[in-house]
């Protein structure tokens, strides 16, 4: 055997490890992509479940329906409590929307996402709350919650 037919021989076969490194590294990141997805999508349902704990409460269900029907007849003590809960919601959807615009929320749960709060964004307080807080949110997320068909929100 002469130097060059060993000289091509490791030329085969330095190329075949390269090879083999590129595809185990296209795994690997597609598996890292995967597991980013379901990262967010359960940070995103952790968080939601959090942000109905307070309706769960019967006295704050009671307060969130009074101020459904008549917000300004709420004390400022419970506007500031209904204020809180509703922002709470918004921020979890924001978080969601960002997460979807980078690619790392799939388009099934988003969609979820999406067709609930097209009610959600129905609900009188909700609507009093986003027009005293909207400021405080980036534009690109103002104008696609504004952009949403609003559904009526059913509770029977």
């Amino acid at each position: 055997m002469n130097w060059d037919a060993i000289s091509t021989i490791a030329e085969v076969v330095a190329a075949s490890g390269v090879i083999l490194s590129l595809i185990y590294l296209a795994k690997q990141i597609k598996s890292q992509i995967q597991e980013s997805r379901l990262s967010a999508a359960h940070e995103i349902a952790s968080g939601f479940r959090e942000m109905l704990k307070p309706f769960i409460d019967p006295a704050f269900a009671e307060l969130f329906v009074r101020a459904n029907s008549d917000f300004d007849g709420l004390t400022e003590a419970e506007r500031i409590q209904v204020i809180s809960v509703q922002q709470t919601n918004i921020r979890l959807w924001e978080e969601a929307f960002y997460q979807y615009q980078g690619g790392r929320l799939d388009e099934t749960i988003w969609n979820t996402m999406v067709n609930q709060y097209s009610s959600y964004i129905a609900i009188e307080s909700f609507k009093r709350v986003w027009d005293l807080r909207k400021a405080s949110y980036n534009r690109e997320f103002v104008e696609f919650v504004e952009s949403l068909k609003q559904v009526e929100y059913k509770t029977k």
